[in-house]
């Protein structure tokens, strides 16, 4: 529990449409929560349970609290959220929000509480990405690429500290966004290491296997054929429910080492389309340049875990994170024989 919580944050939604879906929410059932995770659960059963308290206030005060909870309300519902990383971005804002309005709740009243909740559930799923890539690099041996994903993991590490000991929401929110893509770069520089190893090594994916391969075609800000049959591909699976993770990571040699890696995170019940992970991306050697704010789908037309098979289609754009240049991936397609499964 933080001792202190910054209370000068701001900026809430428009007053008048959030308060018209106040209203309307009040006479209408509440959908199910949207949030990608379920660390939200507590905070949008106290803004509900306070929505009902205000709703029939003529107070000034009560009336500007009644437009704020249902503002916060509309942020976390109104929109399903499709990755971790959206959930972390809506933890800050409406952090801003509930912290202007409700100053008593902070830093360690009822919404205060809640959102410490969301958070540290939040620092746990980074966790978990960062534990993964640990025992794939575990597993690479000693080689200065083992030690590059590993200084780029070190760095992911101190971001999720210094997001969990941060002392206001918006910033632990803000550094565990960075956290989180720090993360994904390191699982990619993990598996670009497994295959430089004979057969993959390590527990990142097992290298390519007789009949496996990721293509694409890859246009915009540089254009490639990408066709990863003669190099690399490999797939690692891992939690479950909410918390389920699957990855798809493949690369070739051109421009001194191209890599993408299409991840699905949330329930993946079988086969179906799935909105990409946020944090899939593009990572190219020379120049130097990686891709992210993937969106896009996957289609997983075999998907079965337990005899470690794959295979599916996919297509995205990504935006360059430093920059603004953008990439177009499309006729994506994979196809593995052995995933690996991450406990």
């Amino acid at each position: 529990m933080r001792e202190t919580r910054q209370e000068s944050w701001g900026g809430i939604h428009n007053a008048g449409i959030a308060l018209l879906i106040g209203l309307l929410a009040v006479v209408a059932p509440r959908a199910s929560a949207a949030p990608f995770t379920g660390h939200f659960d507590n905070l949008i059963a106290d803004l509900q349970s306070r929505a009902a308290a205000l709703s029939n206030s003529t107070g000034t005060v009560e009336k500007k609290q009644f437009t704020t909870v249902e503002s916060v309300l509309q942020t976390l519902e109104g929109k399903t959220s499709t990755s971790l990383a959206t959930d972390i971005s809506n933890l800050g804002n409406v952090a801003k929000t509930l912290a202007k309005t409700f100053p008593a709740d902070f830093p360690s009243g009822t919404f205060g509480t809640d959102l410490e909740t969301a958070l540290q559930g939040l620092v746990g799923d980074v966790q978990t990405h960062l534990d993964a890539t640990q025992t794939t690099i575990d597993g690479l041996g000693a080689s200065s690429c083992a030690t590059k994903a590993q200084t780029t993991l070190d760095v992911a590490s101190n971001q999720v500290v210094a997001a969990s000991a941060a002392t206001d929401f918006p910033t632990a929110s803000k550094v565990l966004g960075t956290a989180l893509k720090t993360a994904m770069k390191a699982e990619t520089a993990a598996a670009k290491c497994s295959s430089t190893t004979s057969g993959g090594g390590g527990s990142g994916g097992g290298g390519t296997t007789s009949g496996d391969f990721m293509k694409a075609t890859i246009s915009g800000d540089f254009s490639l054929n990408f066709d990863s049959i003669k190099s690399f591909v490999t797939a690692t699976y891992s939690g479950s429910g909410a918390g389920t993770e699957f990855s798809v990571i493949g690369a070739v040699a051109n421009f001194h080492g191209t890599a993408i890696d299409v991840t699905v995170l949330g329930s993946i019940p079988g086969p179906g389309t799935y909105p990409i992970f946020g944090g899939s991306n593009i990572d190219r050697g020379n120049p130097k340049s990686d891709y992210g704010s993937a969106n896009g789908t996957v289609t997983l037309t075999t998907f079965d875990p337990t005899n470690q098979k794959a295979s599916g289609t996919f297509s995205f754009t990504a935006t360059a994170t430093t920059g603004s240049a953008t990439i177009t991936v499309a006729n994506g397609s994979f196809s593995v024989s052995k995933i690996t499964i991450v406990k």
